[in-house]
Formats: structure tokens, sequence, C-alpha cells
């Protein structure tokens, strides 16, 4: 339905190349008419045509190819219409980096360009970082969905410098010329080996000092009885 294959018209459709030459090449896209409104696309491809392989001699023939994306916008009743399929992250890491994956939807009928950022807080609600999306700017085509993944690598230079606890990353993009908005929501920890094992250690200690506390109560009250019986 958005392809513009069929619109492309070339002329000459072959050229002899020799080594180290360089040529123009015109071709021609035709939209027709009562062609409806949206964005279509296509690919130019130039392919170099492999050698004809002796019969008589097993031998492998190579072809190179390369190609040129054309995004194409007719006007009229353009529909601009995303969806957020998905933004998420793992719940829990023992240290960064921290990744993030976007997943976008194109319902409408023309290609879009999303972008935005990620503003990461920490468990007090203040923003420690902010990642841009979308940094290649690559397009989202009609009737299709595309992931984007961004990292958040927090610099620091001892280990007792890293962030630690309950952080929020909060996606906040556009798409369209209409700037319509994207909005998501994840949380995430970051808990790393050494502060596990010292709140365990902690844990631990307490344990032990409450249960030796336990026992001086039991014996100072057991003392207390034999007092009162003799």
């Amino acid at each position: 339905k958005f392809s513009l294959a069929n619109w492309i018209k070339f002329s000459p459709a072959k050229v002899v190349l020799t080594s180290e030459q360089e040529v123009e090449w015109e071709y021609q896209i035709r939209v027709p008419e009562g062609a409806e409104p949206g964005g279509y696309y296509g690919v130019v491809f130039f392919a170099s045509e492999p050698p004809k392989p002796d019969q008589e001699v097993t031998q492998v023939a190579l072809a190179t190819m390369i190609g040129c994306l054309h995004l194409v916008r007719v006007p009229g009743d353009i529909i601009e219409k995303a969806e957020l399929k998905e933004f998420s992250s793992k719940k829990f890491y023992f240290k960064p980096p921290v990744d993030f994956l976007i997943r976008i939807s194109n319902l409408g009928n023309i290609h879009f360009k999303p972008e935005g950022e990620i503003a990461i807080k920490n468990w007090r609600g203040k923003k420690v970082e902010e990642l841009k999306i979308n940094q290649i700017g690559g397009n989202i085509l009609p009737n299709s969905t595309r992931r984007f993944e961004e990292k958040w690598s927090p610099a620091y230079k001892y280990f007792f410098e890293m962030p630690i606890g309950r952080f929020t990353g909060n996606l906040n993009a556009t798409y369209g010329e209409g700037q319509h908005d994207l909005k998501g929501k994840v949380v995430f920890w970051i808990i790393p080996w050494w502060f596990i094992i010292l709140l365990a250690a902690i844990l631990v200690l307490i344990i032990v000092l409450v249960w030796r506390k336990i026992r001086r109560i039991k014996k100072r009250k057991a003392q207390n009885r034999k007092v009162i019986l003799r």
C-alpha cells in the first residue's frame, strides 16, 4: 500500500562503468494522479552484473548491491498517529549500565521521526541525567513498529560513588509535524553486591545482638525466680 516502486522510472536502466569511473544516473519519481495522501517509500538499488561463468570451469560469480532509501509525502489528508508499544527496563541491576527498550508503532499514513529524552530521577525525585532517544534520526514507516535501545552509563571513579537505590526513567517523546506526545515510565533499582553483603552483615549482627540480649534477659529472669523460691 505504501510502496512507490512502480512510481520510479529509469533512463537508461543499465550503464557500463570502467574502473574508477563516475557517472550521473538520472531517474524520476512520478506520482500518479489520484494517489492517496500519506507517506510512500522505496529503495533504489544499484547492482553490479556478475560476469558470466565459464560452463567448462567451476567458478563463483559475485555481484554487489547498494541502495538509497526514498521517503515521499503526498499532500492531503495526512494522519499522524503513533502508539507506545513498550517502554521497559530490567527491575534490578547490580551495577550500571542500565538498558532501556522503546517500541513505537506507526498507526497513521505518514512516516515520522520520534524525538525526545529519558529523564532519570533518583528516589528523591532529583534528575540525575537525561538521555536523548533516536539520535540517528530513524524513521518509523506506516504500518510498522520500530525499536530503539538506549543505555544509561553513569560516570563514577570508585565503587562507593556508584548510584544506588530506586530510580525512575521518564520517557517524554514527540513525533510528527504536530509534535504529538508519547510518555512512559519505568522503575528500576541499582543494588550492587557489596551493598547487599553489607546489609546482610548488618542484619546478621542485629540478629546476634538481639538473640544475646534475649538470652541475658531470660537468664536474669531465671536467676530472679531462684532467689524468690529461696
